[in-house]
């Protein structure tokens, strides 16, 4: 009658007792939000991408959170939407990203410089970030309709 005693403490070792496999991993945690510039200069009229990464406490980049919102401290020498910049008028402003997830709020800023528009630049050019026009150039004569 020894047998099953030796089958079932066979059983019982191999199962493993309900050890864990290894340390277990802390849960990442929205820690702070990053603009991809501390500073950047733009010409009136001309547009540059700005991009934000929030991070965890490790300091890795965080996926699936939700999208930053922009700011401008002063819209007319530099306006931005979804971090797109357009400098509006020469001049020094800050832009502010912040990003909300489960009721922490992370936020960065960047310096923005607004340059005079280069020499024999369109007075009013259209900026059109990410957006490809075929053809490229088009000439409108006085009385076109």
């Amino acid at each position: 009658m020894r047998r099953p005693r030796l089958i079932l403490l066979c059983l019982l070792g191999s199962c493993g007792g309900g050890g864990a496999a290894g340390p277990i991993q802390p849960q990442a945690e929205f820690s702070a939000l990053a603009i991809s510039s501390d500073s950047v200069s733009v010409a009136v009229g001309e547009a540059v991408q700005l991009t934000v990464t929030p991070k965890d406490q490790d300091g890795t980049a965080m996926g699936g959170l939700p999208a930053a919102g922009w700011a401008s401290e002063d819209s007319t020498i530099a306006g931005v939407v979804d971090g797109v910049v357009t400098g509006g008028a020469v001049g020094r402003t800050r832009v502010f990203a912040s990003l909300t997830s489960d009721g922490t709020t992370h936020a960065d800023t960047t310096i923005v410089l607004v340059t005079a528009s280069a020499p024999g630049a369109p007075a009013h050019p259209v900026t059109t970030v990410g957006t490809t026009f075929a053809p490229a150039t088009i000439t409108v004569t006085q009385g076109d309709a």
